[in-house]
């Protein structure tokens, strides 16, 4: 599923319905008692509390940065693209972080020197 959703209830509500989970299943998941929580939190009523982000994510089998990023926005507007500019100023893209990482698997997190080769 490739979509760009506005908000944490569409992006639940999208999800939800792709992979057949109830509000049921999903409030277990979420380890929640009563399953009308997530129907709150699909119509905007409740917002997404921060530390449910991860088996939120797990759950939906999506990025976690995504519905990060959806949930601060839904708080304090800003506030992600803020810490981003902290955190990563690079502003590294998925699958740069992705290269970075496998070249530091491949060092045995050893302090390395890349060597670029330009084909050009």
């Amino acid at each position: 599923m490739n979509t760009t959703f506005t908000s944490i209830g569409s992006l639940v509500e999208a999800h939800q319905a792709h992979l057949g989970f109830s509000d049921e299943y999903l409030a277990m998941a979420l380890d929640y008692q009563q399953s009308n929580v997530v129907t709150l939190i699909k119509n905007g009523t409740m917002r997404l509390p921060l530390i449910k982000v991860p088996a939120l994510a797990k759950v939906l089998c999506v990025d976690a940065q995504v519905v990060l990023q959806l949930a601060m926005a839904e708080t304090t507007p800003g506030l992600y693209e803020m810490i981003e500019q902290i955190v990563n100023p690079l502003a590294l893209r998925e699958h740069e972080v992705g290269l970075i990482k496998h070249c530091r698997k491949l060092a045995g997190n050893k302090l390395t020197t890349f060597i670029v080769v330009d084909a050009n």
